[in-house]
């Protein structure tokens, strides 16, 4: 077990260094609560990233261009990736838990006939 516990700092930090130069660094400040997790806070890189994986297999990335969940790709912003093409968002404040949001998208084949009821094929 590791516990970091220092009365007279407001501040606790596991830094990842090496040669005195910080790459990563972890810590939580006591005044608000909240818990940090940064890479190359000195901008010594210049393609940091923080990955998560389980099994081995790469579930979230982080880096300065974006976030990718299920993918590698985070040029721009968010970038979702599920086999199933679906993603959930839930209502956990009622009893049990009720789906709030649900996105779906599928490819489709859009016709051109002069019927508008007929134009898109699903």
């Amino acid at each position: 077990m590791l516990m970091l516990d220092n009365s007279t700092a407001s501040t606790q930090k596991i830094f990842f260094a090496n040669n005195a130069s910080t790459h990563a660094q972890i810590y939580g400040t006591t005044a608000s609560g909240a818990l940090t997790i940064e890479s190359d806070p000195s901008n010594n890189h210049s393609s940091s990233l923080i990955n998560f994986k389980v099994d081995n297999v790469q579930q979230m990335l982080i880096n300065n261009s974006g976030v990718g969940i299920g993918t590698d790709t985070t040029t721009g912003g968010l970038h979702i990736y599920r086999p199933d093409a679906q993603i959930r968002l839930y209502d956990t404040t009622t009893s049990g838990s009720q789906t709030a949001v649900r996105i779906m998208a599928y490819n489709c084949l859009l016709y051109t006939s002069p019927s508008p009821r007929d134009r898109q094929k699903c």
